[in-house]
């Protein structure tokens, strides 16, 4: 399968993004990050950026000329993965990456996380279907379970919160993950495009450790000072909880979910391989933990320790000859007995070079080693620098809209008291208006009584007439 040069990211500026962004530059490769047009992320000044539209015509433009797609574009892109598919292939990429960076697809999950895991598997099913149609067009998917150095900076949601020395351990704290560091994960990109035919239409397994909460907690307890407040809880509690506020429309519940999803005792579901040598971390050059490479080194110990003795044997043995030599410098060259030693420190020098020799070899390859650490350090020194300049970006574009907000909140807080002014008005009226109301109320009232009597005088004159009429005419 031809090398690949020229790869293209989607997704560049989140966790995983700037993380595999700078494996593959580190790597030499020529690096093109793909983003929206209304994007205000931060990337590296020294790599290509492409602004598009997210649909097909643009998405083919923008893919035209890349060797390979990188998919990191998190949960809420996940859904937008079947139109890169469409755009790579059209474009005439040969590897796409998808976006998983999880378990993989053989993970049985819980049935609240059935709908986020049938949505991955729908875009691995037509990944393959692709691939299988068009032999130009390969991908790979990449299990790498947590990406354990930010689940540990997120400690908290783990169980662990550090700065207060508490700690929730789930049972009894066994049951087994695995996790990738950022860089192991930025490195599992590279091996994969550097392996390309061994890589090919499948899910490839990486682990930089293997562990659970209780080797966590010894951790912990080692590294930092001061005793621990320990409190034990169950997945079984976790689960019920999350469902529980799912129930209650509390969309928090899928994280007490996912909690119960990793420690929930003998089912093992977020491991991606039984090992490191079992998984294609080697292959891909996924760096193991130390602590985990110690420990699987440590049955090589008593070899190490008799290399060590017979080294040192040798060691011995060739300054042997050196003392000689030492002795002969002391004594009088004239003397039969100085003539009789010469004999011996001819003798001594050959080997005595070759003890040099093997001195000089031994100090250059640490030299060389100590060289290859160090320009290590350089590269790490120089990207650190660079997410130093972009976080101090980051940090003037952040305060500038913060800035922004605050001056809206205060338009907003004038606004608000302005409108309570209006309200305290409106209020002062409607109590001017229940006042006039009152005293129309009484004044109706008055005037109909008023009304009222005028009506009964009137009708007791009228009657007092008509009596009188009747009397004078003689009709009573």
């Amino acid at each position: 399968m031809a090398t690949i040069h020229r790869v293209a990211v989607i997704g560049a500026s989140g966790n995983l993004g700037q993380s595999i962004t700078a494996a593959l530059l580190k790597a030499a490769f020529h690096v093109t990050i793909i983003t929206r047009v209304d994007s205000t992320a931060i990337h590296p000044p020294d790599v290509a950026v492409t602004r598009t539209l997210y649909d097909p015509p643009h998405l083919i433009r923008a893919f035209t000329g890349q060797d390979a797609v990188v998919c990191v574009v998190g949960l809420a892109g996940v859904a937008m993965q079947n139109t890169f598919f469409d755009a790579a292939e059209a474009a005439g990429v040969r590897r796409f990456i998808i976006d998983d960076f999880g378990w993989g697809p053989e993970m049985r999950n819980l049935p609240e996380l059935d709908a986020i895991f049938a949505e991955r598997r729908a875009c691995h099913a037509y990944a393959q279907a692709k691939a299988a149609a068009n032999s130009g067009f390969t991908w790979t998917g990449i299990a790498s379970g947590s990406p354990i150095d930010r689940v540990l900076r997120l400690f908290p949601a783990m169980g662990f919160d550090v700065a207060s020395r508490k700690a929730i351990i789930y049972d009894d704290g066994t049951e087994m993950f695995t996790g990738t560091t950022l860089a192991g994960i930025g490195a599992a990109v590279v091996g994969v495009l550097r392996h390309p035919g061994q890589t090919a239409n499948r899910f490839v397994k990486v682990m930089s450790i293997k562990t659970c909460q209780k080797e966590l907690l010894a951790a912990f307890e080692q590294a930092v000072d001061g005793d621990w407040k320990v409190q034990r809880s169950g997945a079984c509690a976790l689960i019920a909880s999350g469902r529980e506020k799912l129930n209650a429309g509390d969309g928090s519940g899928l994280r007490d979910i996912a909690l119960a999803h990793i420690f929930d005792p003998g089912e093992a579901r977020c491991v991606v391989a039984p090992s490191w040598e079992e998984s294609d971390s080697r292959l891909l050059g996924v760096e193991e933990a130390l602590e985990e490479r110690d420990d699987r080194e440590h049955v090589y110990k008593d070899c190490i320790e008799s290399y060590t003795k017979l080294a040192d044997h040798a060691a011995a043995a060739w300054n042997i000859p050196l003392q000689v030599t030492n002795e002969e410098t002391a004594t009088d060259p004239a003397t039969p007995k100085a003539r009789s030693k010469g004999k011996a420190t001819v003798e001594s020098e050959p080997l005595t070079l070759t003890a040099l020799r093997t001195d000089l070899a031994s100090t250059q390859k640490a030299r060389a080693a100590l060289q290859s650490q160090l320009a290590d350090i350089t590269t790490q020194l120089d990207n650190l620098s660079t997410q130093q300049r972009l976080s101090q970006q980051q940090l003037t574009i952040l305060t500038k809209q913060k800035q922004d907000v605050d001056r809206k909140l205060r338009d907003r807080d004038e606004e608000l008291r302005g409108k309570s002014k209006l309200v305290e008005q409106a209020h002062d009226e409607m109590a001017a208006l229940g006042l006039q109301l009152n005293v129309a109320e009484v004044r109706s009232e008055r005037l109909e009584k008023e009304n009222k009597e005028l009506v009964e005088r009137w009708m007791r004159r009228m009657g007092e007439e008509a009596e009188k009429v009747n009397r004078e005419a003689g009709w009573e």
